[in-house]
């Protein structure tokens, strides 16, 4: 490569790293905004994970390209300065557009005693560092103790750490206050399937699924492809029908842990 190619190519990369965090925070915000409004709900942390990576993934190509022409059509002989000033403008207002709303988050949006600790929770738990999350989720509660997105974080991320009994505990609560929510059952069912309470989880499946059969379905393609999960796995549909074989025969003669079938339990459900 001659000196003027490194030249382009430490260009393109500069401004593609510039702009790829503004880009991504502003894809996260507009895309976690639309889905919000979809459920009605506020994300949980395994989707706002999702849609995190998500962000970042599109923005990663997004600013790759953008940064490809604006530094190729500033290189070229034959310019096109509309073309130029186009590139360059998008760039100042992509930029001015993530400070503004990065002012306005910080100072006059309206939120709910615990959100920015629930959001910093959710950012440990998306970074897999499930400790710091659960004191993160700790603070919310104690500022907003109904607060049920960090309810649902709490639980999810006890999940995660292998401590079955307090999420459940915490899906009790969840469910107290939301009962037609069938994720709360969904996951409550994967820890009392963790601790070998067959019974109690059976009764969660298949309550979940009565109230949305969506929920027995596993993740998509899309989560799947997050998760670099290239295989459909079973889902709660398949495993509460295994566990109602097996406990429909004699107790000398059921296999309740078959790992194929059991990947159901891996991690909480996100609905």
């Amino acid at each position: 490569m001659t000196p003027t190619q490194i030249y382009l190519l430490l260009s393109i990369l500069l401004l593609a790293v510039l702009l790829f965090f503004p880009v991504s925070k502003l894809i996260l915000v507009f895309s976690a905004r639309r889905l919000q409004r979809r459920l009605q709900r506020e994300l949980e942390p395994a989707e706002i994970v999702g849609q995190r990576r998500r962000a970042r993934i599109i923005a990663a190509v997004v600013v790759l390209v953008f940064s490809y022409l604006f530094n190729f059509n500033l290189w070229a002989k034959s310019m096109d300065e509309r073309l130029y000033r186009f590139l360059k403008y998008t760039a100042i207002t992509l930029t001015l557009l993530w400070i503004g709303w990065t002012i306005y988050d910080r100072f006059f949006a309206q939120t709910e005693p615990g959100e920015y600790a629930y959001h910093a929770a959710s950012n440990h738990f998306a970074d897999r560092l499930y400790d710091r999350a659960l004191v993160e989720y700790d603070k919310a509660l104690q500022e907003n103790p109904g607060y049920t997105p960090a309810l649902r974080g709490r639980a999810e991320t006890l999940i995660m750490l292998e401590r079955e009994p307090e999420a459940i505990a915490v899906y009790d609560q969840l469910i107290a206050l939301q009962p037609d929510n069938p994720g709360h059952y969904a996951n409550r069912g994967i820890a009392h399937d963790r601790l070998d309470q067959y019974e109690q989880a059976l009764a969660d499946y298949v309550t979940s699924l009565a109230l949305d059969p969506k929920v027995g379905e596993g993740p998509g393609w899309w989560t799947r492809f997050l998760r670099n999960q290239p295989e459909k796995l079973p889902g709660i549909a398949d495993r509460a029908r295994y566990l109602q074989e097996q406990l429909a025969l004699p107790p000398s003669e059921r296999v309740l842990r078959v790992p194929e079938v059991d990947a159901a339990a891996a991690r909480p459900h996100k609905k």
